[in-house]
């Protein structure tokens, strides 16, 4: 396929909030990359440390860095979509200012998403890393989102089930972190009711294209603390941990898929037997979760020894 002269704009959304110790970094990756026709969207989020400093710094001297400076804190959700609307690009990808990214990343997966005729987003294989390097990990794809043979509700219910078609655990939620046409992404949102979980958003866009997939490892993600414990007062953390919460979920799967405008038409009849999936894949993790709670305050009332003999 001969590829077009003029590469597309591509967009990166930067939320940042308190990312001192690791943001220089990411902004030096996301600066340093081969791919010359991109725009860097930074917001932060009123960090109390000094990441507005260091993106001020960077956007003096990087034409490609844009900065916004929000005057509260809004929140993780609302500040995504602050630098997404900000976006001009026709590709956007989301960056967290705790990762890193190859120097080839962007040209690579533009090129396999311009060479794949109905693809919707692109991503490569990742690179894991737990915090003070006590633990590290290669996630590829192969083998549900890349295979041959996969359809997009086998996709969409591997997003689902963390499982491929051979009952492989998979990470294909990472695939959040790709680069996404932008005009796909946000009509997924549009159909998607509040603060929207990365599976159920991409099980939407799993029905609406193709998700290409480059076994190379081009991105590091840092693997933290929950978001949930680091910030326990944001919106998104306070939906984590609200009451009915698999109802809720259940409705806003349901919801995004019936009145998604990137759903083809004889998709929409794979919607009932996903959201059932989910319910049962949801109530699973409870009873685990329940189980493990359980086990947890017997060893907190057991004699040690006991305990040792019980519960090892």
């Amino acid at each position: 396929m001969n590829l077009p002269e003029k590469r597309p704009l591509v967009s990166i959304g930067l939320p940042v909030f308190n990312n001192e110790k690791t943001l220089e970094r990411a902004l030096g990756s996301l600066l340093g990359q081969d791919y010359r026709n991109i725009e860097i969207i930074a917001s932060d989020d009123n960090s109390r440390d000094k990441s507005a400093s260091i993106l001020k710094r960077y956007a003096a001297s990087n034409p490609h860095l844009k900065v916004n400076k929000n005057e509260k804190n809004i929140g993780s959700h609302l500040n995504f979509f602050k630098v997404l609307n900000l976006s001009k690009g026709k590709y956007f990808f989301y960056a967290s200012g705790d990762d890193y990214w190859y120097p080839t990343f962007v040209s690579t997966l533009i090129n396999a998403l311009l060479e794949n005729e109905g693809a919707v987003v692109a991503m490569c294989a990742t690179k894991r890393i737990w915090e003070n390097d006590s633990r590290t990990e290669i996630t590829t794809f192969s083998g549900n989102a890349a295979s041959e043979g996969y359809t997009d509700s086998d996709l969409a219910r591997s997003i689902i089930i963390s499982r491929d078609k051979q009952g492989q655990f998979t990470k294909n939620n990472l695939f959040i972190h790709g680069i996404f046409e932008k005009k796909i992404f946000c009509k997924s949102l549009k159909s998607y009711p509040g603060l929207f979980k990365e599976r159920l958003l991409l099980c939407q866009i799993a029905l609406a294209g193709k998700f290409v997939f480059v076994d190379k490892v081009l991105f590091e993600k840092t693997v933290s603390k929950l978001f949930r414990e680091k910030n326990p007062n944001d919106p998104y953390s306070l939906m984590l941990n609200e009451r009915f919460q698999l109802t809720k979920d259940s409705y806003r799967l349901a919801r995004s898929l019936v009145f998604s405008e990137i759903i083809p038409v004889k998709n929409k009849f794979k919607i009932i037997p996903l959201v059932i999936i989910f319910i049962f894949k949801q109530k699973n993790i409870g009873l685990f979760r329940r189980a493990k709670r359980i086990k947890q305050k017997f060893k907190n009332i057991l004699p040690e020894s006991v305990r040792d003999f019980f519960l090892t």
